[in-house]
Order: C-alpha cells, then sequence, then structure tokens
C-alpha cells in the first residue's frame, strides 16, 4: 500500500485522481469490483483487520473504505487515501484506499463522509469487525448500504446473541457471514467426505459421544477460543438432528495452530467404532484420520487444511453467493443455547 495522504473528505475523489494519473505512467489499471467498508475500533486488532483487507485485494480488486473508531478520544474526524495493490505479484492493477478515521461522538458524521465515496453499480460489501449486538446506530444506517454483511463473532462477549443478531439481520433481507465460521469450512468438509459412504453415514448417525479439541494458547488476536468449536458442535447437532449424543469441548495449547483453531475431533459409539481427526504435530495443516471398529483398524489417512486459513475466511466470505442454510441452522442451534 502506498503511504497514506491525509485529504479534506471533500477532496478524496481529487486526491485519488490525481494519484491515479502518476500510476497510469507505470501501466497500473484502477480496478474495482464492489465497494468494502470495514469498521473497527481503534486498538491493536485494527492492524490485524487491514492485514486481513489486503488478502482480498490479493484475490479481488476493490474500493476499500476503512473507518477506525476511536471512542475514547475527542471528537475528530479526519480522512486520507492511498492505493493498494496485491502482494507477491507483478499485478498491472491496484485499488482505491479510503481511510477514515474518527474520535468520540464524531462517528455520527462517518454516514455523510461515506455516501459521496461509494462507487454506484457497484455492490457494497459490509465488513463489522466489532460486537453487532452493539453501536447499533451506526450498524443499522450501514446494513442499508450493504447487500452483504460479514461479522468476526472473535469480538462477541456472548455467542448466543451474536447468532439472534444475525438471524435478525437475515430476517431483514440481508445475506449474512461470520469469519469464525468460514474459518471451520476445512473441517466441514473433511468431516462430510470422511462419512459419505452409507456404511460411514450409518456409523455417523450411531455416534454417542463426540470430542471436539480447539486450542487455548494466548494470541494478541484471538481470547474467545471456543467459538469455532461451538459452531462445529452446532453444525453436527443441526446436520445429525441427535439429542441423544454427548459433546465435550476441550481446550489444549499449541503454539503453531491459530488461537481457537481446531487441534482434533474423535467420534465413537458403544458399538465399538471411534474416528479420530488429529492434526499432525509436524504438521498442523496435515490432518491424520483413523477409523476403528473391534474387528479391525483402518490404515490412516491424510488430509490437508489450507495454510491460510486467516486470509481465505475473509475471501471465502466475499465470493459466497448468498448465505448458507447448514450457516443458519447452526446459528439457530447457538442461539437456544
Amino acid at each position: 500500500m502506498s503511504a497514506l495522504t491525509l485529504v479534506p473528505p471533500a477532496q478524496i475523489e481529487d486526491a485519488l485522481k490525481k494519484m491515479w494519473e502518476k500510476l497510469a505512467k507505470e501501466n497500473k489499471t484502477r480496478a474495482s469490483l464492489f465497494n468494502l467498508i470495514v469498521y473497527t475500533h481503534q486498538n491493536p486488532r485494527s492492524d490485524f483487520m487491514r492485514s486481513r483487507v489486503q488478502k482480498i485485494i490479493d484475490n479481488f480488486p476493490c474500493r476499500v473504505l476503512f473507518i477506525t473508531h476511536d471512542r475514547k478520544k475527542r471528537e475528530y474526524l479526519k480522512t486520507a487515501v492511498s492505493v493498494i495493490t496485491p502482494q507477491g505479484k507483478d499485478a498491472q492493477f491496484a485499488c482505491d484506499h479510503i481511510d477514515i478515521g474518527v474520535g468520540g461522538k464524531s462517528i455520527k458524521k462517518t454516514l455523510f463522509v461515506l455516501l459521496p465515496i461509494l462507487i454506484p453499480d457497484l455492490p457494497t460489501y459490509l465488513l463489522w469487525a466489532e460486537n453487532p449486538c452493539k453501536e447499533r446506530d451506526l450498524l443499522s444506517e450501514l446494513e442499508k448500504l450493504a447487500s452483504h454483511l460479514i461479522f468476526d463473532s472473535e469480538t462477541s462477549e456472548n455467542l448466543s446473541h451474536f447468532a439472534k443478531s444475525l438471524l435478525a439481520c437475515h430476517k431483514e433481507k440481508k445475506e449474512v457471514g461470520d469469519l469464525n465460521w468460514a474459518r471451520t469450512e476445512s473441517w466441514r468438509e473433511m468431516i462430510a467426505a470422511s462419512f459419505f459412504s452409507s456404511e460411514n453415514l450409518r456409523e455417523l448417525m450411531a455416534t454417542q459421544s463426540i470430542v471436539i479439541e480447539y486450542n487455548a494458547a494466548k494470541t494478541p488476536f484471538f481470547i474467545h477460543f471456543k467459538i469455532q468449536a461451538l459452531y462445529l458442535q452446532a453444525w453436527l447437532t443441526s446436520r445429525l438432528k441427535k439429542k441423544k449424543i454427548s459433546f465435550k469441548l476441550k481446550p489444549v495449547k499449541r503454539k503453531d495452530v491459530m488461537g481457537g483453531g481446531i487441534i482434533s475431533m474423535e467420534f465413537s459409539a458403544k458399538k465399538g467404532f471411534s474416528y479420530s481427526f488429529c492434526t499432525s504435530k509436524e504438521d498442523p495443516h496435515k490432518i491424520i484420520i483413523n477409523r476403528e471398529t473391534k474387528e479391525k483398524c483402518d490404515l490412516p489417512r491424510h488430509f490437508f487444511l489450507s495454510r491460510d486459513v486467516l486470509g481465505l475466511s475473509l475471501t471465502k466470505e466475499i465470493i459466497y453467493k448468498g448465505t448458507s442454510n447448514h450457516f443458519l441452522d447452526a446459528l439457530k442451534t447457538i442461539a437456544k443455547l
């Protein structure tokens, strides 16, 4: 990303135009597939969200409107512009980046800055990187601008309230997503593939106990470690529709796995079979799959997870069309907790 240039809100477009006049000489193409509005508080996690936005740019060009709110400071509003280019590529395109910093109650003025700089006729996505159960006034206004709302349940203090909030958004004909749900995708795909055959599916339906281990090692960006495990529990509960199934969520510590990431899952029943899906100690992206019965023990199989779960979680929420019914069912299950 080029250096940010402070400009008054009324001069944002003129400042970007001058930047692009210079970049045109370098054969850079100005590209935008959609508007991406990001809202986050001013804290160490805001830099983390900027790095996630860079992952979007690496795959899909868009106009980024990044709002950083410092609730502890007096009122202020400042805007700056820059140009973002994909990292690690000799790309011929680049994207507009508009930074909006606000302090205190000046957040109420944000909407008046946003409206003139949204590119018309392009879809708008909102990444709300804070608790959607709070600051409802601004969220309600931004929801009107966006066709797709993306949240991060890591910021939620109560997952049940979070789930109810997302279900309410979807009821208002909005597409919704959550980064923690997206981060569990590889595990869900692996489980679905492992129990695909009719024999394996019968064993899954006979499962009586499921143990899920998740990473509870401290990290600067994750403190609610149980969320991904709860999502998998809710997903399995909604899919299996069984009342007599025991879940145990077990915290462990692994420095080589992202905060809250799944370490292992074990399915078992009194009939004498068990399935285990365990993260390799040598490679955290490799899952070792074992199946045992009273009669035999299958040879271990391997499944490889994505090496950039954090980056791809946001990318996948951007490219998915609609809201997954599996996600909605999981939210409904969590909302009842």
